[in-house]
């Protein structure tokens, strides 16, 4: 598989802890109908007109220089005409920037379509984006559906970049005894092709920024969509977390780590919930054209966290971040955490995620009493995830958790009995590790 077919990957790079960077980036809203958004960074055209040409009258000095721009143009298509064209060529222009690479606004098209096609009732659906190197893992998140939530399969929508890539995953789950919906993105090659000489970079963010798109794109057909990365298990059935917080919010997103409101400054875009709500579909339009002028770093996530977090509670649209009490990762989990979904976050080395999303998924699968489940080994997969960060994530939660009283078990012993010995002692709400 070549380097750029194994972009086609939107699942990404893990969200990075720190908050996005150049916060001083605005973008500019011109849509009426997103007026109650106009604070997310958006640029008003006499605060423009000020800063270019000063706050006393920077209209009239606008025209002046307009007007002379205008003159000289009329000069020099004067000297084209008489010399008839010849001898005079336009200048090169030196240093022009190649065009970014961004997808094209709004809708993914042929989604929602195909996604009412095998929808039989309920509007729910649940998306996530693959290509053949990842399979690996979304054939884990398959297992964890089956093992504690088997209802949801039939909501499952995996969306491909090409056939290859779907024959392959129906090749590898047709004998499962569940048939997994996929979708061809057709328009997502023809959207990599127009960007031949981008970086692999640039590609990365485009693709990540995708998840948008196709979230407000069944959105807006009025459908409740979780989006969820292919490096996710599934620890309880989910939707009864769906059913809690979409009673009360539009949006909803997970975060790398963070007890309470302390998440929201760590929002990632690994899981995103949202229903089919006037202010959930006003906020995922916003979201989705910021792409077009957003040129901060994390692609949706910083745009995320650059402009609408800051925001949060005045918006009209209601976003939750889940905290990691819901929704956790190597940086998180522990055997008594009881976190609804586990993520790959904080395993950059594709080997040893594997081995960590293994052992989550051995953990949520039926006992066998002939093999038993040994204990996780957080410490075996150190050299491949950031083991350091995670001994710094535990410290942090149990602060917290002694300061405001949190009931929970956050902590965790570095020895732990397998799934099939007792638990053994309880610790406090703190657990020093």
């Amino acid at each position: 598989m070549s380097e750029r077919d194994g972009l086609l990957a939107v699942d990404g790079v893990d969200v990075p802890r720190a908050a996005a960077a150049n916060r001083s980036r605005t973008v500019e809203f011109t849509n009426d109908d997103e007026s109650d958004y106009d604070h997310l960074g958006a640029t008003s055209a006499r605060g423009f007109g000020e800063r270019l040409f000063g706050s006393k009258n920077w209209r009239s000095r606008a025209f002046v220089i307009v007007l002379f721009a205008c003159l000289c143009a009329l000069g020099a298509l004067a000297t084209l005409r008489m010399s008839g064209g010849k001898g005079v060529t336009a200048a090169p222009r030196l240093g022009a920037a190649a065009p970014r690479a961004i997808n094209a606004p709004g809708h993914i098209p042929g989604l929602a379509e195909h996604v009412q096609g095998v929808t039989r009732s309920t509007k729910f659906r649940i998306i996530t984006f693959c290509n053949k190197s990842y399979w690996v893992f979304a054939h884990g998140l398959l297992e964890s559906m089956k093992a504690v939530a088997p209802s949801v399969v039939d909501f499952w929508t995996v969306i491909v970049p090409d056939e290859e890539t779907k024959k392959f995953i129906l090749s590898e789950t047709s004998g499962a005894g569940h048939a997994v919906d996929v979708f061809v993105d057709d328009d997502l090659r023809k959207q990599v092709a127009k960007f031949a000489s981008a970086g692999r970079d640039e590609l990365k963010t485009m693709l990540s920024w995708r998840r948008v798109h196709a979230m407000q794109t069944l959105v807006d057909g009025d459908f409740t969509v979780m989006f969820i990365e292919p490096d996710a298990v599934f620890q309880k059935n989910p939707l009864q977390l769906i059913h809690d917080q979409l009673t009360q919010n539009d949006i909803i997103l997970s975060a790398d780590y963070g007890l309470g409101s302390t998440a929201q400054k760590r929002a990632n875009t690994k899981v995103i919930v949202a229903k089919p709500s006037a202010q959930g579909k006003k906020l995922l339009n916003v979201w989705q054209r910021a792409e077009q002028s957003y040129t901060g770093q994390k692609a949706e996530a910083g745009f995320f966290l650059d402009q609408v977090v800051p925001h949060i509670d005045v918006l009209t649209a209601k976003v939750k971040v889940l905290d990691q009490t819901l929704v956790g990762n190597y940086l998180t989990h522990h055997e008594k955490a009881g976190q609804v979904i586990v993520t790959g976050t904080g395993c950059d080395n594709i080997d040893y995620k594997i081995n960590f999303m293994t052992q989550l998924l051995r953990h949520v699968q039926p006992l066998d009493p002939n093999n038993l489940v040994p204990a996780f080994d957080y410490e075996g997969v150190a050299m491949g995830c950031d083991h350091s960060g995670r001994e710094k994530v535990f410290k942090i939660s149990n602060e917290y958790a002694r300061s405001h009283g949190v009931s929970a078990k956050l902590g965790a012993s570095k020895k732990h009995p397998s799934k099939n010995d007792s638990e053994g002692d309880d610790e406090d709400a703190g657990g020093d590790r």
